[in-house]
């Protein structure tokens, strides 16, 4: 059982709660500036000038200032300070790189042309395939005809250095199967229609415009390839479709 004013006071009651305050206010402040800080672009952003990564740093400037949190160059924080690009704010560049989603996959209007643009990148990676699978296709032809006239000859004479040949030849036929599927795979095939696309990124938008912290980071993760930071401007470059990706610049 405790009993008020028991034992003598070393301090007054006002002083106490007064210290008590104090001590709360500063555990709050502790708190906050040690909370996690979340960075949805880490890894994504890589400095123009030096080719380092930016990482995400967060201080106050003084106690009593607010928490800035921003990404800045690795190189900054060495001790030779090697580099000088610019640092930027974290909500700055999230709200950049954001509206360029939104301008660039997220318009319908500008769907008919980057698919266009699309499929004629697809067309031109195509072409050396193409061409591979012609002339690997035209060799199939030849020993398959020589394995034919093989066996007929094989049938009439029954030679055992025939049996050797056609072996060899079955052999080189088979090879050539095997490249014409590796050339066959590497093709890749426009089967993306506006449609499919519009659908698509609708379903991504609505993601994005959730809100949510997981909803944001999956869409960055799924569509961001990478940011690349110079002290006048940033690129952002931004995944479309399989490897065709869109660059999009903005001055700073």
């Amino acid at each position: 059982m405790k009993i008020p004013g028991g034992m003598p006071q070393i301090i007054s009651k006002e002083d106490f709660e007064k210290t008590q305050k104090k001590m709360k206010e500063r555990q709050h402040k502790a708190a906050k500036f040690s909370a996690k800080q979340d960075y949805l672009l880490s890894g994504k952003i890589f400095c123009g000038q030096c080719g380092s990564t930016y990482v995400g740093n967060s201080r106050r400037p003084r106690p009593d200032h607010p928490l800035y949190v921003s990404y800045k160059c690795t190189k900054r924080n060495d001790r030779e300070k090697s580099c000088k690009n610019t640092e930027i704010n974290r909500e700055k560049i999230v709200k950049i790189v954001l509206q360029k989603l939104s301008d660039v996959l997220f318009d319908t209007k500008v769907i008919p042309s980057l698919v266009k643009e699309y499929n004629k990148y697809i067309f031109d990676k195509n072409s050396e395939a193409r061409d591979k699978i012609k002339i690997i296709e035209k060799e199939l032809k030849t020993t398959e005809r020589k394995i034919s006239s093989t066996v007929e000859l094989l049938i009439d004479t029954g030679s055992q250095a025939l049996k050797n040949k056609l072996k060899e030849i079955e052999a080189g036929a088979e090879k050539l199967k095997y490249e014409l599927a590796e050339a066959q795979s590497e093709m890749d095939s426009p089967i993306y229609t506006e449609d499919k696309i519009i659908k698509l990124f609708n379903k991504a938008e609505e993601k994005l415009r959730s809100g949510s912290l997981a909803s944001r980071r999956m869409i960055i993760d799924q569509y961001i390839d990478k940011i690349v930071m110079y002290p006048d401007k940033i690129e952002v470059y931004i995944n479309f479709l399989q490897n065709y990706k869109i660059k999009e610049t903005v001055e700073q």
